[in-house]
């Protein structure tokens, strides 16, 4: 009797009425699933608003903290491909990307620029005596020595095993030591 009653109002025919409603009830059960709400409660609309605001709330709060971990991973990720894992400094990739710039900016404009090439004396012996963990504490301990004393605008880099590089923008030779 619903579905002839709907179908009159509605204008359309009565199997077709019945298929408009069973795509309603499948769409409400949906909405419901996705909202998380109770089935079978009658619930004014008004009810059923501030539900779905809270709930359109709390999914939007999981999705920004969700966002901001993902973009402190990237940083994180950002940060580890540029540095080398065990001296805390540039790596070689981000040695070469910096010194590509600085010469850009040297032909651009004819500001000097120093490199010092550092390399340690004698350090396979030394690992070779004393081991690869001392020889590790010694790079380390090197690396943190250099960065603590160059300027901001400076680059130091490990380039490779026992060698540092270290990139002085708008230094002359002389102001070099």
């Amino acid at each position: 009797a619903f579905v002839n009653a709907a179908s009159e109002v509605l204008g359309i025919g009565s199997e077709q009425c019945g298929d408009l409603m069973e795509e309603m009830a499948k769409e409400t059960d949906n909405m419901r699933a996705l909202l998380e709400l109770p089935r079978g409660e009658i619930r004014s609309p008004a009810d059923i608003e501030v539900e779905v605001r809270e709930r359109v709330a709390e999914l939007t709060l999981a999705i920004s903290l969700e966002n901001q971990r993902m973009a402190e991973q990237q940083e994180d990720l950002m940060q580890r491909a540029i540095t080398d894992a065990l001296t805390g400094v540039g790596n070689r990739a981000a040695f070469d990307a910096r010194m590509s710039l600085e010469l850009q900016r040297l032909v651009r404009s004819g500001a000097p620029l120093a490199l010092l090439m550092m390399d340690v004396d004698e350090f396979k012996a030394f690992n070779d005596t004393y081991g690869h963990q001392a020889g590790d504490r010694v790079l380390q301990t090197i690396a943190h020595v250099l960065d603590a004393n160059i300027r901001a605008v400076d680059y130091l880099a490990r380039y490779g095993g026992e060698e540092f590089a270290l990139v002085a923008p708008d230094t002359s030779a002389d102001g070099v030591f």
